[in-house]
């Protein structure tokens, strides 16, 4: 653990809004201040020459799942310290609902106090019989519930939304207390190519062929017609084409809460990937699209009409990814992604020249922070925010080998690739975790969120 104080020494503070060269301050656990800042008692952390950045917020992360009858291979424990050691300090994951609301609450946070990061939690809707409506009216306006996950496709999985209930759950949004995200596909747009993609046998490629663009964003359009209707609060995770993000920019200028994201591997990788040996291991829904739409995201990103970047992190094993036998309705869907994603996109987004580093911290700290009703507190460098630190240095350079990674997945969907090297240090609440790729101290110290009402992303 860290003294009660210490002093980062003049390192470049980004925010959103700017980079500035000073000290920092922190006492227990929180930025006590900055600029010219007293050290007398205090550790001194030299930070001259490199990049000091609020803790990465991941909104999006799947660290134990199940699907297609297999597990992933990382679990709360081990998936929460591989996203510390990649500067991501705060996460928020999904609750399937298996008897009440609050049961089911309650039922994940005992999963989370493995945790070595601190965490929200999403709750999946998939009813709103009378009393799920009554029990997500009373938890929002008591605090506990501030985002639930809809879906507008997996109805084999029992996931499906009704247009009529998908309506009914953006008007219960209205009234500010929650956010609902949504994965939005049109599902008979998806069963039925599915099909036709498995009779035709084409492999892999046929992830892609049966969730097309226009399953997308006939879906993004509808979630978001029935939002401007309904004065709902409405986020679109995992966005991966051109036509969603015109849906979700046309929204918002007409006045709605409506927001974006999209995930790296949208930014980086393309669906030509699935027809090569191997290509399955890159199976993820929505899919892989074409470099087209590779680039309109990044101009995005950049022009500030998408405002999320989270990872969709879902690691699944080699193992679990190679036994589909020909078959792609048996991959399971996902890829690994929340240890490398600030490499990922320091190395390929801020010096590749495709975002600045401001935008970085807005897109990946700020606004997540927002969309989960926990910023400045989280997402932020400010006076009076916690101290989740992560240090960069500007000039690192490293190629992506998984087997130096902390995530027991056992592969990475960019292996090889040169990206910025791992934080040179890593702080949670003050207290250093993670140090060039490596655990360092206490690896059990995540906690639960206290959460506000979600806050609209810039």
């Amino acid at each position: 653990m860290m003294p009660r104080r210490t002093v980062f020494r003049g390192g470049s503070i980004i925010d959103e809004g700017g980079v500035t060269v000073e000290d920092m301050l922190v006492e227990a656990g929180t930025v006590a201040a900055r600029g010219t800042v007293s050290s007398t008692g205090a550790e001194i952390v030299p930070c001259e020459g490199l990049w000091v950045l609020p803790g990465v917020v991941d909104p999006h992360v799947h660290l134990f799942l199940k699907a297609q009858g297999v597990a992933t291979a990382d679990d709360v424990a081990s998936g929460s310290r591989s996203a510390l050691v990649g500067g991501v300090t705060t996460v928020a994951d999904f609750a399937e609902v298996r008897g009440s609301l609050s049961e089911s609450l309650a039922r994940h946070g005992e999963t989370w106090r493995a945790a070595a990061c601190d965490w929200a939690v999403h709750l999946m809707i998939t009813r709103l019989d009378g009393a799920v409506e009554e029990e997500l009216r009373v938890l929002s306006l008591a605090g506990q519930i501030r985002s639930v996950k809809v879906f507008t496709t997996y109805r084999s999985r029992g996931l499906y939304l009704d247009d009529e209930t998908l309506f009914r759950v953006i008007e219960a949004s209205a009234g500010g207390e929650f956010v609902i995200l949504a994965h939005a596909e049109n599902d008979a747009m998806v069963r039925v190519l599915s099909d036709a993609t498995r009779r035709r046998g084409e492999g892999a490629l046929a992830v892609a062929r049966s969730h097309p663009v226009e399953a997308e964003e006939e879906a993004v359009y509808r979630v978001l017609a029935f939002t401007r209707h309904a004065g709902g609060r409405i986020h679109l995770v995992h966005l991966s084409c051109g036509g969603s993000i015109r849906h979700v920019a046309d929204a918002r200028a007409s006045g709605a809460w409506a927001s974006g994201e999209t995930c790296p591997h949208y930014l980086v990788l393309t669906e030509e990937m699935l027809g090569v040996d191997g290509g399955h291991r890159y199976a993820t829904a929505p899919p892989l699209r074409s470099a087209l739409h590779a680039d309109a995201l990044w101009q995005a990103v950049a022009a500030g009409d998408l405002h999320v970047v989270a990872t969709d992190s879902c690691g699944f094993s080699l193992s679990s990814k190679d036994a589909w036998a020909g078959d792609f309705s048996r991959i399971p869907g996902g890829i690994p992604g929340v240890e490398v994603s600030l490499r990922v996109m320091t190395g390929l987004g801020v010096h590749g020249g495709r975002i600045g580093i401001t935008d970085l911290v807005r897109l990946m700290s700020a606004n997540p922070a927002r969309l989960l009703g926990v910023y400045p507190q989280k997402g932020s460098l400010g006076v009076g925010s916690d101290a989740d630190i992560v240090i960069l240095d500007p000039q690192g350079r490293m190629p992506i080998h998984a087997q130096r990674l902390v995530s027991k997945a056992g592969w990475s969907p960019y292996e090889g690739r040169m990206v910025a090297s791992p934080p040179e240090r890593v702080y949670l609440r003050g207290s250093l975790v993670a140090e060039r790729g490596r655990l360092v101290g206490d690896d059990s110290v995540g906690l639960p969120l206290v959460r506000g009402r979600p806050a609209y992303p810039l």
